[in-house]
């Protein structure tokens, strides 16, 4: 229940956000106060003011806050702050179901009890847990899930032989290969090689880290939209768009190299595009 003593909690999540309350934040109230689960009052405004989208929060307070997974984002906060029962259901659903989350990967009982302790230390320890990177766009185990398969991931990448950029460049190479493309391959290695590492710097942040997460930690559409908490259709147009960004790039290196206009361009651009989750997941690696 919304304590009427307590300051109009629309009132309190806008200043928290800095954020002039609407001239109707009365009406609002009394909607919020019927559309919105008590767990509300278990988060603290300023944290809810920060997982939101300041925007949206100013243009549809209502839609924005009740669109929120609140039970779960409570939670998360409420463990991340060091709360004991909370820290117990944390443990229970998210920590424990480890290695069903792992079958998959055919983990050994050891590495499974090594990557239970890493995921409870991550969600839970240290000055700013992950758990309070948790928005609450989308069910918390989905999340979670996705933050134990990055480790386990990790893990994997780290004991895995070191590869060169030569390797991923040469691994590029397929038995399909016209005689025209294999030679285009090896004439333009080093071109490649530089104009490739050079595009990838070009990438803002947020592309690269798409990529990462679906050509290094080999995550799903579904995992990553859980990982950022957006809908499936929006993290399969972000890998889209990064994609076409990264080769967009990658066209205008080699023109700088192989000179504009360069008829080879478009050849080697076709090589990379069509293997081009497997050079990424060598490249992006470092």
């Amino acid at each position: 229940m919304i304590d009427p003593v307590a300051p109009p909690l629309v009132h309190r999540l806008f200043a928290a956000a800095g954020i002039d309350a609407p001239g109707s934040s009365a009406e609002i109230e009394g909607r919020l106060g019927k559309e919105m689960r008590p767990s509300i009052e278990a988060i603290w405004p300023e944290h809810v003011a920060s997982v939101v989208d300041r925007e949206e929060l100013a243009r549809a307070p209502v839609e924005t806050i009740s669109a929120l997974a609140l039970d779960d984002l409570a939670l998360a906060l409420a463990a991340a702050k060091g709360d004991p029962a909370a820290i117990g259901e944390i443990e229970q659903t998210l920590v424990e179901p480890l290695p069903r989350t792992l079958s998959r990967l055919r983990p050994s009982p050891d590495l499974v009890d090594e990557l239970r302790q890493e995921l409870r230390e991550k969600l839970l320890v240290g000055p700013r847990p992950k758990l309070l990177e948790y928005r609450g766009r989308g069910p918390l185990g989905a999340w979670a899930r996705v933050v134990a398969l990055r480790l386990a991931h990790d893990r994997a990448r780290a004991r895995a032989p070191e590869t060169t950029e030569d390797d991923a460049l040469a691994e590029l190479a397929d038995a399909s290969d016209s005689p025209e493309l294999a030679q285009l391959r090896a004439k333009y290695t080093n071109e490649l090689r530089d104009a490739f590492r050079a595009a990838t710097r070009r990438l803002d942040p947020e592309s690269r880290a798409v990529l990462r997460s679906h050509a290094i930690d080999a995550l799903t559409i579904d995992q990553i939209g859980a990982l950022y908490q957006v809908h499936r259709a929006t993290a399969a147009r972000w890998v889209q768009q990064a994609k076409a960004s990264l080769l967009d790039a990658l066209r205008d290196e080699l023109a700088k190299r192989l000179g504009e206009g360069h008829d080879a361009c478009d050849s080697v651009v076709a090589l990379v595009r069509s293997r081009i989750d497997l050079s990424l997941s060598r490249v992006l690696s470092d």
